[in-house]
């Protein structure tokens, strides 16, 4: 599984790091929740992770949102999943400093192509805490997306097992997320679950869309 606790260092908390100088169709939604991997799939997951890694290109770069992100696309990538515009520069640089004011709260990671300078995939984990579970932590996974140039890299992947394990250290007692039905194979390769009998349902605030 990928490693991301050498990007998480003071400066980089919350998963966010310091400056660095259209609606779509509604699908059915599926919950699922990552279980402890058995034995087996841990180690074919390993065996994953290390084909990936052996694959990985050097100028794919994962790392926590930077401030300066605005101009490598971060918008323009977001909206390749929803409806984001209009943001402007103020509102992004407003947003990005109330979650980086959250450390324990808020991950951010992306992938950069550094030799475009671009920004080609991403995905957040809300930590949530809570009264249950002993006043246990639960990571909620949002807003994973891949450029439509890069979808053939593994990106989701390595987005997903930075954000799996950014939970894991962080002590959540699970990791949620809501995915499409067509993309519960993709999710269940991860170890996230089905739970039975569930589903998803929603309150939208027209005026807020």
């Amino acid at each position: 599984m990928a490693q991301p606790a050498p990007l998480l260092t003071p400066q980089t908390a919350a998963g966010l790091a310091p400056s660095d100088s259209s609606t779509a169709t509604a699908q059915p939604r599926s919950p699922a929740v990552a279980s402890p991997p058995s034995v087996e799939t841990q180690r074919r997951m390993s065996m994953e992770a290390a084909r990936l890694a052996a694959q990985a290109r050097p100028d794919l770069v994962l790392r926590p949102l930077q401030l300066g992100d605005y101009d490598r696309g971060f918008v323009e990538l977001l909206s390749q999943l929803t409806v984001v515009a209009p943001l402007s520069r103020a509102e992004f640089e407003a947003r990005f400093r109330e979650m980086a004011a959250c450390p324990e709260h808020y991950f951010v990671m992306v992938i950069e192509d550094t030799q475009k300078r671009v920004l080609c995939a991403a995905g957040t984990v809300f930590v949530e805490r809570k009264f249950v579970h002993s006043a246990g932590l639960v990571g909620h996974i949002e807003d994973i997306v891949v450029s439509s140039d890069y979808r053939s890299a593994q990106l989701g992947r390595r987005i997903l097992e930075a954000l799996i394990a950014i939970s894991h250290d962080r002590g959540c007692y699970k990791v949620i997320l809501d995915c499409e039905v067509k993309n519960v194979e993709f999710y269940s390769r991860l170890g996230f679950s089905r739970p039975k009998e569930q589903v998803e349902m929603s309150v939208y605030f027209q005026s807020k869309l």
